[in-house]
């Protein structure tokens, strides 16, 4: 080929800016940092419950290695080199480490046999290594750990103590990663914070560029969103910051929307959103379930001329909460903190909780704790009609509710609603022209009927 050509430099030269997969997962990396600089209230993902097992049976197994006859001490040394790998990734330019290890440990002797003395400097020598780099706060904890490990293999060295032995150091290293890996991640949000906005818009034009997602769910949820709220299209949606109410309603309704919220299921301008988004939705749902059993004693105990006040009502909300904290929440578990709490409230008023007031308080609560009870819809509606409102004014001086029932949660729901706020202006920020396009393009349709559907390039609506 004529590499003179004007059109084949052209080509080349784009050829070797084009974009790589590398490319697109380094922007990935630094906009998903930018987006938890501004958004620094991302919820830790849950342990996974699969991993937990599976440590178990691992922990299980080697206790059966070591008490066979003779023992197998395999897996001991695949532990070893465990221990090796985790210290290596958290001490600085410490090449050194794995050959320091394997003189401390005698492995010509430990792949026969292992005794209190081999096991007791390992312990000695890996978390002599912890205390220097964990945390001072941390450090009484871990010499107290050496101590108590150190005791445990003075004598005998039975199966069942090499396997705790190890679970402690395992334990200890795992954590001090996590402090180590959070620390540098830390450091790098603070760096990328200023420059949120354009890594996230770099990333967003990346992605488009490569065909890595397009918008359309995007495009569907704005319509949606304009059906349902505003349904006659105003022209006044169409000026540079109209969008921002549509968007708002959009993902307020998420939050009160009965399906989950997953990466599947959100528009693609959220899905670094979708931890908070999860949050989001499964606060709001605790809030409103709180609120409608408070509700339920407080219109009981009215027929009694009791009268919950501001304090019992908050009591009673921190009861709640510590019974939803359980993995495994019951009808009965929180039927019977209501009971408890009940009898209490009518002891301190000098009257008596009867069986049939309890027997009333469990129909109720099996009635109210439903998605499609209007009483639960209501104070879902208002709850989140509340964080609309701390979206469109911050600091509002004024009260987020009038009724005496939800006062008590205006706390929690003013910190969600920053939450909120927080979120949305992140997307007006990064996808504002997106927004603008389709809501746009959306009043123009209803404006002038065509039968053709207008498309945009996704360069021309970057």
């Amino acid at each position: 080929p004529n590499v003179n050509h004007p059109n084949h430099a052209e080509s080349a030269e784009s050829a070797c800016h084009a974009p790589t997969s590398h490319d697109l997962k380094e922007a990935y990396v630094k906009a998903q940092l930018a987006y938890e600089a501004v958004c620094p209230f991302t919820p830790a993902p849950p342990p996974d419950p699969m991993l937990a097992i599976a440590e178990r049976a691992f922990w299980d197994v080697l206790t059966a290695d070591l008490q066979a006859t003779p023992p197998d001490y395999r897996r001991v040394e695949g532990l070893v080199q465990d221990i090796i790998t985790l210290l290596s990734a958290v001490l600085p330019n410490q090449h050194r480490i794995e050959a320091e290890l394997r003189e401390t440990l005698d492995w010509t002797v430990a792949r026969h046999t292992l005794s209190g003395a081999l096991l007791s400097n390992m312990c000695t020598f890996v978390l002599t290594r912890v205390l220097e780099l964990e945390a001072p706060v941390h450090g009484p904890d871990t010499r107290e750990l050496l101590q108590r490990l150190t005791r445990m293999l003075a004598d005998d060295c039975p199966p069942e103590v090499v396997v705790d032995v190890f679970k402690a150091i395992m334990t200890k290293l795992k954590q001090l990663k996590q402090e180590v890996v959070s620390f540098k991640r830390g450091l790098l949000k603070l760096k990328l914070k200023p420059e949120a906005t354009p890594l996230q818009r770099g990333y967003v034009q990346l992605a488009l560029g490569r065909g890595q997602f397009r918008l359309e769910r995007t495009r569907q949820w704005v319509e949606a969103a304009l059906q349902a709220h505003f349904p006659a299209h105003p022209k006044r949606l169409a000026t540079p910051l109209g969008y921002q109410c549509v968007v708002r309603e959009a993902v307020l309704d998420l939050l009160q929307g009965a399906v989950p919220v997953t990466q599947f299921s959100v528009p693609e301008t959220l899905l670094f959103d979708v931890p908070n988004l999860v949050h989001f939705q499964n606060t709001v749902q605790h809030l409103t379930l709180v609120a409608s059993l408070v509700n339920i004693l407080s219109t009981l105990s009215a027929q009694h001329r009791i009268k919950l006040t501001t304090e019992e009502m908050l009591e009673l909300k921190t009861q709640l909460d510590f019974t939803f904290s359980h993995t495994e929440v019951s009808m009965g578990l929180v039927v019977g903190t209501l009971m408890v709490f009940a009898r209490q409230l009518y002891e301190r008023r000098g009257e008596v909780c009867t069986q049939e007031a309890q027997e009333l308080l469990q129909t109720l609560v099996q009635k109210t704790i439903n998605h499609t009870d209007p009483v639960f819809v209501a104070f879902r509606t208002k709850i989140v009609a509340a964080i609309g409102s701390m979206c469109l004014s911050p600091m509002p001086t004024s009260p987020l509710f009038t009724s005496s029932t939800l006062q008590f949660m205006e706390p929690s729901v003013r910190a969600l609603g920053q939450q909120v706020g927080c979120v949305l202006a992140n997307t007006y920020a990064v996808y504002g022209p997106f927004y603008y396009n389709m809501v746009l393009g959306c009043t123009l349709q209803c404006d002038v009927p065509t039968t053709e559907t207008p498309t945009v390039s996704s360069d021309d609506e970057l």
